[in-house]
């Protein structure tokens, strides 16, 4: 567990340094323990908050919710939604370090799976440690983690700024239209 609070304190504070020295990590395994132990840690502090102030749950979590036969009380329900996630959450892990992979071939970075793996890994610390606390501390611990994977992968994979930085700025540019032309659409749907 000691080596853990390194980790993150290392990526916190010096990203470069930590990206730079990856390649000393060979297997995928490492990454994804941390990774695995980070989404455990942010689902159980989030299931402490939502018990603790009565916190409205996820759009995630509120979907499973409403639609899952669970047995129990109110915080037994609560507890198995939270592996239900976590599980979730992992799975989804490998799908996006698979499409992460995908799209830095067709920018031209050639790297192992296990590169994007360990590269997303680490990236959502910021996220897995503060993005649970509410929505506005979770929106911008997600532009750090874009930071992080523009710092990742110049440093991982011995690439330009300008092309990390576009290969990270057109996908979020395309969620962002694509949230805005939802929002239109909705407007015009239903307040017209």
């Amino acid at each position: 567990m000691d080596g853990l609070f390194v980790k993150i304190r290392w990526i916190l504070k010096d990203p470069s340094d930590f990206f730079m020295k990856l390649y000393q990590e060979s297997h995928i395994r490492d990454s994804a323990m941390y990774l695995m132990i980070m989404i455990f840690l942010s689902s159980l502090l989030n299931y402490v908050l939502s018990l603790s102030s009565d916190a409205s749950l996820g759009l995630f979590r509120k979907w499973f919710y409403l639609n899952l036969p669970l047995v129990g009380s109110g915080p037994v329900k609560l507890a198995i939604l939270g592996l239900i996630y976590i599980i979730c959450l992992i799975i989804l892990s490998y799908i996006a370090a698979f499409l992460l992979q995908c799209w830095r071939y067709i920018f031209g970075v050639r790297a192992s799976y296990t590169q994007s793996y360990q590269l997303l890994a680490y990236a959502l610390t910021p996220t897995y440690i503060l993005g649970w606390t509410n929505q506005w501390v979770s929106f911008l611990t997600w532009i750090w983690v874009f930071a992080l994977l523009v710092i990742g992968s110049r440093n991982m994979f011995s690439i330009s700024r300008k092309k990390a930085w576009l290969m990270f700025t057109l996908p979020a540019l395309f969620v962002v239209v694509a949230i805005v032309l939802i929002l239109v659409w909705i407007a015009q749907r239903f307040l017209a």
